[in-house]
């Protein structure tokens, strides 16, 4: 330890001490001398004496700090280990209680979860129960349906059993290309490819009026809403109005052109739409005759058309056995699907507007959903190729005639054939129901027309 300016006093003294003794002890001294170095030694063993109290008081004061210090430490030590203790005290008491909540909560999840499994089964037992009572309900109405269905059959096919083969009514000598009813039912006109349109009475069976075009034959024909007017349309293209009172021509919409296989009014009597082979079809205003609208699809070929019952779609069918569907509302818009895989000959819409029916030279009568968004499986076939199909007024059966001499009558709910009627010889080459469903009258290949009368239902 550094003890500053009185170490060094010291020193000088020690050294003055040493160099007294040195001096030979024969010498005499003085008693001052004596005197002056009894109290230099007596000084320094005084400061002898403090210095070692005074190291003894410094030993003692760091030997007490350290005591201090060490206790200090010894009980910083305790109070950790205590707050370590107590921490691990608390973390035993979460965890014991972790655990505990841990095992409420398992007993809780497993009790719920049997409750839930209970409840579960119990779920799952009522909803089979459901199943099979619905399941039963509904094959109880499958077949009730199903059973109700085969007695409406039925008894369409006991209304047909009396219907009988007719007289044929003869005046044209080729292919009947159409016919229409009136709308009273006491006109049939018929347009044939000799060249000419007659307008029969139907209560005596002889012409009202014949129309004579030997250059041209007639394809299509069809009675305004009215019945005042009848159209027509040729091979040379010409589509013509006729004044059926008097059965002269009124107008020539058209004259020249492409072959105009089908013509049809719409259902309020204001436009005739005529679809030509070109692959268009030209709307006129009725009566003035002006050309309203020309529809093109690029269809080569186009075969038959039809105006939905609210006259805001206009069907169309082509050779490629292609249908489209053209919404009136919206100009040059249509849809189209390929309906069959030959010619497409004929298209009719149900008189609700919600199915439409379609023959084709592959034999097939197809039923339709209106939209025409899918192809519809063939409600059956006949031998030869289907010429012609119409609707019956009041939309339950569907009628075709083919080129194998049959016209057959369809259920269009059930898809059932209903009868066969045969009369012809050849071919049918065209179907019509009158408008209040009380005749069906068809035209052949070779010229006669057969007109069969229902019994009222």
């Amino acid at each position: 330890m550094k003890l500053g300016r009185p170490t060094t006093s010291l020193a000088w003294l020690l050294l003055l001490v040493i160099f007294m003794l040195l001096i030979p002890i024969s010498k005499a001294q003085s008693p001052d001398e004596v005197s002056v170095l009894v109290k230099a030694k007596r000084e320094l063993e005084a400061k002898r004496a403090a210095e070692a109290k005074r190291k003894a008081e410094a030993a003692k004061a760091i030997a007490a700090a350290k005591d201090k210090a060490a206790k200090a430490e010894a009980e910083r030590i305790r109070v950790l280990n205590a707050k370590e203790a107590r921490a691990r005290a608390r973390i035993r008491e979460r965890t014991a209680r972790s655990r505990r909540l841990a095992e409420a909560k398992k007993k809780k999840e497993e009790a719920l979860k049997k409750k839930k499994s209970k409840a579960e089964q119990q779920r799952l037992a009522r909803q089979a129960a459901d199943k099979k009572r619905k399941e039963e309900i509904s094959r109880r109405e499958k077949a009730k349906r199903a059973e109700e269905l085969r007695r409406e059959v039925q008894g369409y096919r006991d209304w047909l059993k009396p219907v009988r083969s007719p007289l044929p009514i003869l005046g044209h000598i080729k292919q009947i290309g159409s016919l229409s009813f009136s709308p009273d039912g006491s006109t049939l006109a018929s347009g044939s490819w000799d060249g000419t349109i007659i307008l029969w009475n139907l209560r005596t069976g002889e012409p009202r009026h014949t129309i004579k075009d030997r250059t041209s034959p007639f394809y299509s024909v069809a009675f305004s809403r009215d019945g005042r007017l009848l159209a027509s349309s040729s091979y040379s293209g010409t589509v013509s109005l006729w004044n059926v009172q008097t059965g002269r021509l009124e107008k020539h919409l058209a004259e020249g052109g492409e072959i105009v296989p089908s013509i049809c009014f719409s259902p309020d009597g204001s436009v005739l739409a005529a679809g030509s082979r070109d692959g268009k079809i030209r709307l006129w205003n009725i009566p003035d005759g002006g050309l309203r609208q020309t529809l093109v699809s690029g269809k080569a070929q186009l075969e038959a058309i039809s105006f939905s019952p609210d006259g805001s779609t206009l069907a169309e069918g082509s050779k490629d056995g292609t249908v489209l569907i053209w919404d009136l509302t919206k100009p040059q818009r249509f849809r189209g699907i390929l309906g069959h895989p030959d010619r497409l000959t004929s298209l009719a819409f149900s008189p609700g507007g919600a199915a439409m029916a379609s023959g084709s030279m592959d034999a097939a009568v197809r039923i339709w959903r209106a939209d025409a968004t899918e192809v519809p499986k063939a409600v059956s076939r006949h031998i030869g190729g289907v010429t012609s199909v119409c609707f019956s007024p009041d939309g339950t059966m569907v009628a075709s005639g083919s080129v194998d001499g049959s016209v057959r009558i369809w259920h269009v709910r059930s898809r059932e054939r209903l009868c066969v009627l045969k009369s012809h010889v050849g071919g049918v080459s065209s179907v019509a129901f009158s408008r209040d469903g009380s005749m069906l009258a068809a035209g052949s290949l070779d010229g006669p027309i057969h007109v069969w009368r229902f019994p009222p239902r």
